[in-house]
């Protein structure tokens, strides 16, 4: 099975936002997996790549329970979830 890495897990984890994810992503600097229409994932290449070895097993090692094929979910950030009705 691929690894791959939802971008808001790869921007919350460089410390960046999502759009200087997708910005490096244009430049070619990284490189998407398109699953289907929707579904864009970072190819942990071009990652690896980018970062180098060191820095990208220290923050992306797959050992560390994170799951980085999950988008960061709205309330983590700490805002008040909403009740939905």
């Amino acid at each position: 099975m691929m690894r791959k890495f939802h971008p808001a897990r790869v921007a919350e984890k460089l410390g960046v936002s999502r759009a200087t994810i997708d910005r490096l992503c244009r430049r070619g600097q990284l490189r998407k997996v398109r699953l289907s229409a929707r579904k864009v994932y970072i190819d942990p290449a071009s990652l690896k790549e980018l970062l180098g070895e060191a820095l990208f097993a220290q923050l992306f090692d797959q050992h560390n329970g994170d799951d980085y094929n999950q988008p960061v979910s709205p309330h983590r950030k700490g805002g008040r979830a909403r009740r939905m009705r």
